[in-house]
Formats: C-alpha cells, sequence, structure tokens
C-alpha cells in the first residue's frame, strides 16, 4: 500500500550496574557467646518527691552480674543478655536476693528502675578473667567460680543464715557481701590450680603459650585485688573460711596471700588462736 513504510523496533535493556561486593564486617570483640563481668550501681531518687537521704546521702545499691552475647532471633544482630546476681537484703521493692534479668530489675516500664534512677552499668571484658582454662582437659573458669560464690551469697541472703531474715547494716550489706564473695572466689581460684600439680606441670612446661601469660595476668590481678579488698592486711573471720554467719566482726591477721581457708590448729600465723 501506498504510504505506508516499514517500521523496526528495537528493545534495548539496560542492566543495572554491577554493585559492589560488600566488605566483611569487621571482627567484633565481642562474638557470639562471650561473657563479660558486668559491675552495676544505682543511685537514689532525687527530685520533687526524693527518697529519704539523711544528711544528703543515699547510699545506693551495688551488685555484679553476668553479660552473655547472643544472638537476637528477630533481628539476627548481636546483644548483651544481662543477669544481675544481686546480694539483696529483704526489701519492700519485691526484689529478691538472687538471679534477677535485666528486662525484670532494671528495663521493666512498671517494675524496673530505669528512668527513675541514676544507673551505672560497666562490662568488663579481661581475658585473664573473663575466658576459660583448659590445661590438657583439667577445664578452669573463673567467671563461673565466682558467680557460683555470688550465687551462694544470695542464697544465704535470702534466708538470713536461717534467721529469715537479712537487713542492711554497717557490715551486711550488697557492696560488702558482694566484696566477700569475690574474695572467696579468688582465694579459691588460685587454690584451684596451685594445688593441682597437674597443671602446675603443665604451666611450668609451656611458659610461653598464651594460657601461661593469661594465668600470670589472672594471678597479678588477684593480688592487686587482695590488696583492695583487704587494705590494712587484716580479713574478716568469717571471710577467711566463708562459714555461714552473717555480721560477724571478729578479725584475724591476713598472713599467706592467697592460702586457703585455714584448718584448726594451724600455727601458720603466729598468735592465731586454735579454731
Amino acid at each position: 500500500m501506498r504510504g505506508v513504510r516499514e517500521t523496526q523496533a528495537f528493545k534495548t535493556f539496560l542492566p543495572h550496574p554491577p554493585h559492589p561486593p560488600h566488605p566483611p564486617p569487621p571482627p567484633t570483640p565481642f562474638p557470639a557467646g562471650s561473657r563479660l563481668l558486668l559491675l552495676h550501681l544505682y543511685g537514689g531518687i532525687g527530685g520533687n518527691k526524693p527518697e529519704f537521704a539523711p544528711m544528703g546521702i543515699f547510699f545506693g545499691h551495688f551488685a555484679f552480674g553476668l553479660a552473655t552475647v547472643v544472638q537476637e532471633p528477630l533481628t539476627e544482630e548481636l546483644r548483651f543478655e544481662i543477669e544481675y546476681r544481686q546480694v539483696y537484703t529483704h526489701n519492700t521493692d519485691g526484689f529478691i536476693a538472687g538471679t534477677n534479668d535485666w528486662t525484670r530489675f532494671t528495663g521493666d516500664r512498671q517494675f524496673g528502675w530505669l528512668g527513675s534512677r541514676p544507673i551505672s552499668e560497666i562490662l568488663v571484658k579481661f581475658p585473664p578473667l573473663t575466658e576459660d582454662y583448659d590445661f590438657d582437659g583439667d577445664q578452669f573458669s573463673p567467671l563461673s567460680l565466682l558467680i557460683r560464690e555470688l550465687d551462694v551469697m544470695a542464697a544465704r541472703y535470702r534466708i538470713g543464715d536461717g534467721t529469715g531474715t537479712t537487713f542492711v547494716s554497717p557490715i551486711n550489706s550488697c557492696v560488702q557481701d558482694s566484696s566477700q564473695a569475690l574474695y572467696a572466689a579468688l582465694q579459691r581460684m588460685l587454690a584451684q590450680i596451685k594445688l593441682n600439680p597437674l597443671i602446675m606441670k603443665w604451666l611450668r612446661e609451656h611458659p610461653d603459650d598464651e594460657q601461661t601469660h593469661r594465668f600470670q595476668q589472672f594471678a597479678d590481678l588477684v593480688s592487686t585485688l587482695e590488696s583492695a579488698l583487704t587494705p590494712f592486711g587484716i580479713v574478716r573471720s568469717d571471710w577467711q573460711d566463708s562459714r555461714p554467719r552473717l555480721a560477724d566482726l571478729r578479725l584475724k591477721r591476713r598472713c599467706k596471700p592467697f592460702s586457703i581457708a585455714w584448718q584448726a590448729g594451724d600455727r601458720s600465723c603466729p598468735g592465731l588462736p586454735m579454731m
């Protein structure tokens, strides 16, 4: 037919430019499964309805805890799962000595302290303390031993060593008895290793091993913490043997660093009475 021209149609596909490869994520210092020591502090409530604070001082609260790195199932991102090991006296707030989850003790919108109290929390990642040891099958976990001692102290607080209740006093408090649990754990940690000939033999035969260096740092940490917990070289008698008795004022002189509990008739310390 006149006036009709042949036409051609072309289709051109413009592919998207190739995406540059995503760089691998940087290594995280807190991989899944990592455990860290938590230090928790809170202060008094101020404002228009402040808490009772004689002479403007509110004693606050201290607790150790355990933070474990877990993977959030919804976002698949890593987060800290925090559990407090509360050494908590009987109170009117409904908190019980023992394991308290962050979502209950701090983050709960009805019962938690977040938003109503000043709170400070420190996570401690120190491999000599927070990582486990494995000496040819002899496994050793400083952090687990500390948590165990805190659980024992919390159990004592719940029953008041059989009296039924535990009150705050100059020598019974969250700070004093959490420190006692720390002291007992430190003593048992070193004793557990130094009294094990297989572990000591392993350390002597592997002087350049990473675990040996970590253990030396751990021993230095124990020495430093012991000096801080007993600045005058005097240790409370109930700290020495962790006997089930709260509020004991009797003292004994510290004689042997890192020594385990003295037994009856031990005369390694001059002037030490028979127990």
